[in-house]
């Protein structure tokens, strides 16, 4: 008979479900009565107080105390090299050591080989308990269990467990055999624990179709309806569980109108995602009736009117499209669509203006997606991968893993600087091909490499004084260096566990974005340009940096060769193709980091997944189209068009200035109006209005910075990053001799100081 074959996913929860069992730590006073037993064959009955039950062996191990029958255990310790005693206290001084000797992993199963006899103390030790607790409850009573192992809407399951098991040892367990049988004791803690695991899985069974139900069980469900995996996951988990209830309704209805509006308010209006039916209309204001016999005379414009279908797209709305516009918006949604648009756009714009409805629903539904608030300029997991790597190269991330590649039986011990050198491998690894193709350009990597990392805060910070010294005398007033200075985030010397690494990335980016948000609203665009480059060049550098020597790595790596290295860490390279080692570099980097890369909210990623499944559940004749939305976009954080030169005065009044050619400025001590009058204003920086528009903008005492021409102002549209750090040719070519001089005397001086 063959065997019962499993998907991957279902032995994966099977093995959460086995560990939660394994994790139970469950108060049995016949265990710690059978321990008493052994105790007094091996010192006699004086050693043991039958009262006082915080001096039996088993509560005292089973809180992680020595009993006086024990040995003491010993290990090497992970933080300093020497041999340490394996107890509470010495643990807590050798906090690399304690989290490596976590339940089950490499460290932990090494010692329970060499102590087997030892296996309540070992994990006391590791998850100690309080005494006096544990004596006050009752026998079967859970003590802890692994907390990571029950998701947070499992409110019930744990409570649920606890009083399963109290029948269990109120209907199975009697003492009167333990006297008897040597092996009682033994045999009705294994049938609990194998009754137990087989309770969970029923328990979260009983749970499914409820808003409780394991992830397992409703990320299955979708997917036995079409749904992908992938879209699933991105779902919070209000859309899983509408899903998970409805999805069969919605199937049998799919083309009801009401279905639609419900799917929608499910998929995009969870996800704050506007969405907007397009109708066809004729413009009858385009119409010039001058001779009848001439078609054209009579035939309307065709615009697309967008009109919100959910809340977030009520709240706003866009304007009409032209018939090429909404070509463009449909080229994505078929094969070949813009070469028939191409062809024939003039022949269904004839068509269209032509027909004897005047308003025509096309069934095309734009979803958008206002990227202002959700585009950064440098994504928080771009943070986490460079400080890791400069955290590992310093030495300061010393947090062991343990990792088994796909294949492999036995798992790698590495250090973060192996781990480090081994992610570098697989990402090579994973691109060969597109070198081998001539696709990627790069050398063949023999021996671990120094590795870039960018944007890293200088461990040595300038002072105030020498960063005044970057800008001229009438901008350090305006810059303020000692601000930027008390932003700088310290590397920690010592980053033992996720959450602290975690702790400090969130740190770093915080403060990353508050000195860019700072500098992007400096009024005058030299000020800004001064400013930008203390954060980037003074306080923020991009090393290259090699794996160098430390206490735990005394040879250390980089210059080491590749193949004697892996040999050394014992990996095997069997047969893996591309895609195995980019998934190797994938599951290696959320293993060393703790990041799970698919937890990342990108929302143009989301807006797909929910746009695919909005496609499958609802009629096939509907189109979808995707765009990023008219709403202010804004990728790269620059709040400010500067447009005029904004000086206050020493009584506090402000005056600004703006070429005639372009408009007017009036200004008040508290407020500054601006007026732009211009053939176009695509020649100012305002790309996105309509031709000989009337622009308005109020602002208040914070101002727009410094154009002294139509030319300049062009250049320096979006707030001028100028050529300091020579990122922007076209900003830097606007300027003047002079001023290219100055920028570069200030860097050259930066240089001298900093390298």
């Amino acid at each position: 008979m063959n065997p019962i074959k499993t998907s991957n996913v279902y032995e994966l929860y099977l093995k959460q479900n086995i560990q939660l069992v394994k994790t139970l730590v469950i108060r049995l006073d016949i265990v710690a009565k059978a321990m008493n037993r052994s105790v007094m064959e091996m010192t006699g009955q004086a050693n043991i107080n039958s009262t006082d039950r915080r001096t039996w062996k088993y509560y005292q191990n089973i809180c992680g105390t020595y009993h006086f029958t024990d040995s003491m255990m010993s290990v090497r310790s992970l933080d300093t090299g020497e041999i340490i005693n394996f107890d509470k206290a010495t643990l807590v001084a050798h906090p690399v050591t304690q989290q490596a000797y976590s339940f089950e992993s490499y460290y932990y199963n090494e010692l329970l080989t060499k102590y087997p006899n030892n296996e309540l103390l070992i994990k006391g030790i590791i998850s100690p308990l309080d005494i006096e607790f544990v004596v006050a409850q009752k026998d079967a009573t859970i003590l802890s269990y692994g907390k990571h192992l029950i998701e947070e809407h499992e409110t019930e399951l744990l409570a649920d467990l606890q009083n399963w098991l109290y029948v269990f040892y109120e209907r199975w367990v009697n003492e009167g055999y333990t006297y008897g049988n040597d092996l009682y004791v033994a045999n009705i803690v294994a049938q609990l624990h194998a009754a137990a695991l087989q309770k969970v899985i029923n328990l979260r069974l009983r749970r499914c179709k409820t808003h409780q139900a394991h992830s397992f069980h409703v990320l299955e469900y979708l997917k036995s309806h079409g749904i992908s995996d992938y879209a699933a996951r991105l779902m919070s988990r209000k859309q899983q569980l509408t899903l998970y209830r409805n999805i069969k309704r919605y199937q049998r209805t799919s083309g009801q109108y009401a279905t639609f509006l419900e799917l929608v308010d499910v998929l995009l209006t969870e996800q704050a995602m506007p969405a907007y039916s397009h109708t066809a209309s004729h413009d009858p204001l385009s119409i010039h009736y001058t001779n009848p016999n001439e078609r054209d005379a009579i035939s309307p414009d065709i615009r697309f009117q967008r009109t919100p279908i959910n809340t977030p797209a009520k709240s706003k709305p866009i304007g009409s499209i032209s018939l090429s516009e909404e070509a463009i918006l449909m080229n994505a949604s078929a094969p070949n669509n813009a070469q028939y648009h191409e062809k024939n756009l003039d022949t269904i714009e004839q068509q269209m203006a032509m027909s004897l409805d005047s308003d025509m629903n096309i069934k095309v539904i734009q979803a958008t997606l206002d990227m202002s608030k959700t585009t950064l300029i440098r994504a928080p997991e771009v943070v986490v991968l460079n400080e890791w790597i400069f955290a590992c190269a310093s030495g300061a991330y010393r947090r062991p893993i343990s990792y088994t590649p796909p294949g492999a039986s036995v798992p790698l011990e590495l250090s973060q600087q192996q781990a480090v050198a081994l992610w570098i491998y697989f990402l090579y690894k994973g691109m060969e091909p597109e070198r081998q193709a001539g696709l990627e350009n790069y050398p063949h990597m023999d021996t671990i490499p120094a590795i870039p990392c960018s944007r890293i805060f200088r461990q040595t910070a300038p002072t105030a004084e020498i960063l005044s010294k970057l800008a001229p005398n009438q901008y350090v007033t305006y810059v303020k260096p000692q601000e930027y200075l008390d932003m700088v985030v310290k590397l920690p010397s010592d980053i033992l566990d996720y959450s602290s690494l975690r702790s400090y990335c969130d740190s770093v980016f915080s403060a990353q974005m508050k000195m860019r948000r700072k500098y992007s609203y400096e009024d005058d665009y030299m000020a800004r340009a001064y400013a930008q480059l203390i954060v980037e060049e003074a306080l923020t550098y991009n090393p290259v940096v090699p794996l160098i020597k430390t206490a735990q790595t005394p040879n250390g790596y980089t210059g080491q060769n590749y193949l004697e290295f892996l040999d050394r860490i014992g990996f095997k390279t069997f047969t893996y193709t591309a895609n195995d080692f980019y998934q190797m570099a994938y599951d290696l980097f959320q293993l060393a980091t703790g990041l799970n890369l698919e937890d990342i909210t990108d929302p143009a990623a989301i807006q797909k997944a929910m746009l695919e499944v909005l496609k499958k559940l609802s009629s096939y004749s509907i189109q979808f189209v995707r765009a990023s939305g008219d709403f202010g976009e804004n990728p790269d954080s620059r709040p400010i068009t500067r447009i005029v030169l904004m000086k206050a005065s020493a009584q506090g009044a402000f005056s600004a200035t703006l070429p005639r050619s372009i408009g007017s400025v009036k200004t008040t001590r508290d407020d500054v109006v601006v007026k732009v009058t211009s053939p176009s204003l695509d020649d100012i920086g305002f790309s996105s209005a309509s031709a000989s528009a009337r622009f308005e903008h109020r602002h208040k005492r914070i101002g727009f910075g410094l154009a002294r021409n139509p030319t300049e102002l062009q250049s320096l549209r979006c707030g001028m990053r100028t050529g300091i750090g020579m990122s922007n040719t076209d900003a830097y070519s606007s300027l003047t001799d002079a001023q290219k001089n100055e920028l570069a005397d200030h860097r050259l001086n930066f240089i001298r100081n900093f390298g």
